[in-house]
């Protein structure tokens, strides 16, 4: 009863005096106890926001220093790596097309191929081939023109030296066989590109490096394999 008269008051001298301000108003009864609590509820939540805004000490993480790059050594043993593999899985597309036509005339071929290498740490590296083309015999001979496609699947390869390699995702094959019987000519070539990842074995995400690798690879009738290009920015000569 007495907090309504109290509420009552409040409400005719602040009509009566429009005026009137918080400062001219007289706390009475309940209205005393009511004030005290409201405000030890704001200091108890401003106690508890400084509390988490403060939080503890922390140290801040060392700055990240990248692994070096991949070395002139490491490159060239990788290099040594795809293409001897590679030259395997062609051997066998050219074994695949070693018939014997018994009629002149042009022959259509379409042979699948590959072959794996193993390191013997870690991982592997397996060249998926697929060679079209033709076989041309004539009475001076048989001619092969095969142009050669593919991918070379490259995993966890750990025999290049104190890094880890792959393909991101793969790395693109493309060439050709030549071979002309009559004049003994020979000209196959295979290409290598696209992107490797590389890091220490066991390393985090961010110790892994992304570069490219593009390579060429030559054998003729008067010359062994030669490979030429670069890999993460290392000139391959071999």
């Amino acid at each position: 009863m007495y907090e309504l008269q109290s509420r009552q008051t409040l409400y005719a001298t602040t009509k009566m005096n429009p005026s009137a301000t918080s400062s001219t108003v007289r706390l009475h009864g309940n209205d005393r106890l009511f004030m005290p609590k409201i405000t030890t509820s704001i200091l108890a939540l401003l106690a508890l926001v400084v509390t988490a805004c403060g939080g503890g000490t922390t140290t801040p993480d060392p700055p990240f220093v990248p692994p070096p790059p991949m070395t002139q050594g490491e490159a060239d043993r990788f290099a040594t790596s795809l293409v001897l593999v590679t030259t395997v899985a062609m051997t066998a597309c050219i074994q695949k097309g070693n018939f014997r036509p018994n009629s002149f005339g042009t022959f259509p071929i379409n042979f699948s191929c590959d072959a794996t290498r193993t390191c013997t740490g870690s991982g592997s590296i397996r060249p998926s081939l697929t060679e079209t083309g033709q076989v041309f015999v004539n009475a001076n001979g048989v001619t092969l023109k095969a142009p050669v496609q593919g991918s070379q699947n490259i995993l966890d390869w750990g025999c290049a030296g104190n890094y880890i390699i792959s393909g991101n995702p793969t790395v693109s094959l493309t060439g050709e066989l030549y071979a002309n019987s009559a004049t003994g000519q020979i000209q196959n070539y295979i290409d290598h590109s696209g992107q490797i990842v590389y890091g220490p074995s066991g390393g985090a995400a961010r110790e892994q490096q992304y570069c490219s690798i593009s390579l060429r690879t030559i054998e003729t009738n008067v010359a062994a394999l030669h490979t030429t290009g670069t890999i993460c920015g290392r000139a391959i000569s071999q």
